[in-house]
């Protein structure tokens, strides 16, 4: 059993690592005891389109080293103004991997319907702004959103210094779909995003022998 001293210490090790973690990884969640916890929330996963392409570019262009660098400073610089649009929406950050990023909005279940449209707003605002952008390599940075929502579980796994999380559930397998749907430029919303949002602002486009749905426009948001 852990002293009061080694205790403290500890809490106040989390303390200070919580500045760097997602807000949803907050004290409670991780000094509980309970491993997997339940999350109502809004999922957006947004990856650059045509990556390997622009990578190649970058290479082919300059020497290995020089385009690696070239490449992660555009890179940073494009994905920097993505997620200022997304932590100034309310998005917690989950994961991200250089051209790609996780987003999560948690809400109570009763407010699902609306969270999606400020979501969406959020997405609308992005791709308005940064789904385009012109690189020195002759290639376009462009971005692919996907979005879903409901129930979905968190994980902590370790102990003591070291401990992981992860994201799982139906949620999480349908915002990966959606991105995979989506072309450059687009957002897709999951079957279960559509049928929990507030349908009547949007306006769609059934993707064929699909239930997510592609999104053309938004109505008074």
């Amino acid at each position: 059993m852990a002293s009061a001293w080694e205790s403290k210490r500890h809490h106040s090790i989390l303390e200070r690592a919580a500045a760097f973690l997602p807000s949803l990884l907050d004290d409670d969640a991780l000094k509980s005891n309970h491993q997997v916890q339940p999350v109502h929330g809004v999922l957006l996963f947004a990856d650059i389109s045509g990556f390997t392409a622009l990578t190649e570019k970058f290479l082919q262009r300059s020497s290995a080293d020089r385009g690696t660098d070239e490449l992660a400073q555009t890179l940073n610089c494009y994905m920097s103004d993505i997620l200022k649009e997304m932590l100034i929406f309310g998005g917690d950050v989950l994961k991200f991997a250089g051209d790609a990023v996780l987003v999560l909005w948690r809400t109570p279940p009763q407010e699902l319907a609306k969270t999606i449209s400020l979501v969406l707003q959020c997405s609308q605002q992005i791709q308005k702004k940064h789904g385009s952008r012109n690189t020195r390599v002759g290639l376009k940075l462009q971005l692919k959103i996907g979005i879903s929502a409901g129930p979905m579980s968190l994980l902590i796994v370790g102990g003591g210094r070291r401990q992981y999380f992860c994201i799982y559930g139906q949620a999480l397998a349908e915002v990966c779909e959606a991105e995979e749907l989506a072309q450059a430029g687009e957002v897709i919303l999951s079957a279960t995003a559509w049928e929990l949002c507030e349908q009547r602002r949007l306006r769609t486009q059934r993707l064929a022998g699909k239930r997510a749905v592609k999104v053309g426009g938004w109505d008074g948001l």
